[in-house]
């Protein structure tokens, strides 16, 4: 191999003791090697996972075993000032992002990875991951090497998560209860005398064609989020995040682990449940009702469907994420694990600038990112025998005037 073909392979890949590391654009194959051997509560994420948020650029660092076997990939992209050339990892919001990881991955090869100087090059001198569950075992071990390195971890807590464990309520025989029985078939009996008659329909793997997809958008349009919101946080009418789960679906792994359940009324879709099952764990994503219909509860009605599908399906928990717990507690939900935003950090000044700003507010990461690098700069002049990572140091003044003049 020539002098030149040698270098950009080095440029590309490093050789770490136990490891070899890689810098791939885009996103590799073996995202979905990675997800199709890892623990199936993981197994979603693969590729189309992450490509639905390629609008933005993406690149993964990923590790092999010398026999060439994936242990770990993360996805990331660019956030905040260029000059930190902080990282995020790159994927779908819902239900949180990490990044697919060996079961038999080991802390020296989860250290060689954190050590190789080409994913360090990547990482700049932060990477965020996040919202991710406080129990994430990827995002938990990886944090754990980290911190051992010298690396700082700032946590955001972002709330509460909400679980049901059905299996164990069926188990019990609280589910479902004769008065949940009693009250639904009312809200069936009344809705079907005001409007006609009622079928609910299951979507999953091969189902997701343009008709499913047009009813979720026409009951999301008719909903709370469609009449009185900026359609931000829509999942159907809002062009990008239709594109987004219709990439998604388009993996067809991915396309069996999600699932929407749709009430319809005379054949008009008027509710829907939309959720994505992983091992025995069915995550709830979105789900909405025509404002017109509420007082027959018809999210009641969707919800115990889906529920009674998903126990036939072999799904022994529901996590229903953050928020609106009062009716999540009416179904027997308690409090689970904790949502978070991590910030992995490479030098004590620049983490200690950044913890405040991170850990007690809920400005934009960005915001945050270059409140900390103006601090950071602070500290530096005011203790010369302060030294950052070598590479936060070069172009600080350039970026803190960029900041002050609003970039």
């Amino acid at each position: 191999m020539g002098q030149k073909a040698s270098a950009r392979l080095n440029d590309q890949t490093q050789q770490a003791h136990v490891i070899t590391c890689a810098l791939e654009a885009g996103l590799p194959a073996a995202l979905d090697q990675l997800g199709d051997t890892t623990d199936p509560a993981r197994s979603f994420m693969r590729r189309a996972w992450y490509k639905a948020d390629t609008h933005r650029v993406t690149c993964t660092l990923l590790a092999r075993r010398r026999d060439g076997t994936p242990i770990l990939a993360i996805p990331t992209r660019a956030i905040g000032p260029m000059v930190l050339r902080a990282r995020a990892v790159s994927a779908s919001y819902w239900p949180y992002r990490s990044f697919p990881m060996a079961k038999d991955a080991s802390d020296a090869e989860i250290a060689a990875f954190l050590g190789c100087a080409i994913v360090q090059r990547n990482i700049g001198a932060a990477l965020r991951i996040g919202p991710v569950y406080s129990n994430d075992p990827a995002v938990e071990r990886l944090a754990r090497v980290a911190r051992d390195m010298g690396w700082s971890v700032l946590t955001r807590n972002l709330g509460t998560s909400f679980v049901q464990n059905i299996a164990e309520q069926v188990e019990q025989g609280i589910w479902p209860s004769k008065s949940r029985q009693r009250k639904l078939r009312s809200y069936e009996r009344k809705l079907r005398d005001a409007h006609g008659e009622l079928r609910v329909a299951f979507h999953s793997g091969n189902d997701w064609n343009q008709t499913v997809w047009d009813d979720l958008a026409a009951i999301e349009a008719d909903s709370w989020v469609g009449t009185k919101t900026d359609h931000s946080g829509a999942k159907f009418i809002n062009t990008a995040s239709l594109q987004h789960w219709q990439t998604v679906a388009a993996d067809p792994v991915i396309a069996g682990r999600l699932r929407a359940t749709i009430l319809y009324v005379a054949d008009r879709p008027i509710s829907f449940s939309f959720d994505l099952q992983a091992g025995d764990v069915q995550y709830g994503i979105a789900s909405s009702y025509i404002e017109e219909m509420a007082r027959f509860s018809p999210g009641q009605i969707v919800t115990s469907w889906l529920i009674d599908d998903a126990i036939a399906r072999g799904i022994r928990q529901f996590d229903w994420g953050l928020g609106d717990n009062g009716y999540k507690r009416d179904l027997g939900a308690v409090a689970g694990p904790e949502l978070v935003d991590l910030l992995f950090v490479r030098g004590p000044v620049l983490a200690a600038a950044l913890k405040p700003r991170w850990e007690q507010t809920t400005e934009s990461i960005s915001l945050a990112l270059a409140a900390g690098l103006t601090a950071s700069l602070g500290e530096i002049g005011r203790s010369g025998a302060v030294q950052m990572d070598r590479l936060v140091l070069p172009g600080l003044a350039f970026a803190a005037a960029a900041i002050a003049m609003g970039e």
